[in-house]
């Protein structure tokens, strides 16, 4: 009997240890697209990417944040009902805060405006996200 209550006690034990990794790495999973969807939109206008007929030169692509998802938009500002605009869902429990929209300029990549996202989880896992005025991405955790 002694036995099988430590067993117990172990395996719950590891069970919760088990449900706060996997809850790490969904955070860890959601914070690297949100930089991979920010390195995109950069790579997009220092290529001089156009996309969409009719399109004849490259563009400034930028990202915003929305609850539940980034969108990559091409061109100054963000207009929601643009057929062209890439969406990439985000797990419902994070939230994101600090800058609504990032804009890379055309050829140089800079940043407009230059600031923070902080990304968190109702977990407690929270990373913080820098873009500087000449487009580096920064991040912490």
């Amino acid at each position: 009997m002694v036995v099988i209550g430590l067993f117990t006690a172990i395996a719950g034990l590891s069970m919760l240890a088990s449900i706060d990794m996997y809850r790490a790495h969904l955070f860890r999973g959601d914070r690297d697209m949100l930089i991979s969807v920010l390195q995109k939109a950069r790579s997009r206008a220092m290529n001089n990417i156009c996309l969409g007929s009719g399109c004849s030169d490259g563009k400034s692509h930028g990202v915003h944040f929305e609850s539940g998802e980034y969108v990559i938009f091409q061109g100054t500002s963000y207009s929601a009902p643009d057929p062209l605009n890439e969406r990439f869902s985000v797990n419902d429990n994070v939230v994101i805060s600090g800058l609504l929209n990032v804009v890379f300029s055309q050829l140089s990549g800079d940043a407009a405006p230059e600031g923070d996202i902080t990304i968190a989880d109702d977990a407690g896992h929270t990373s913080v996200i820098t873009i500087n005025g000449e487009g580096q991405i920064l991040w912490t955790n």
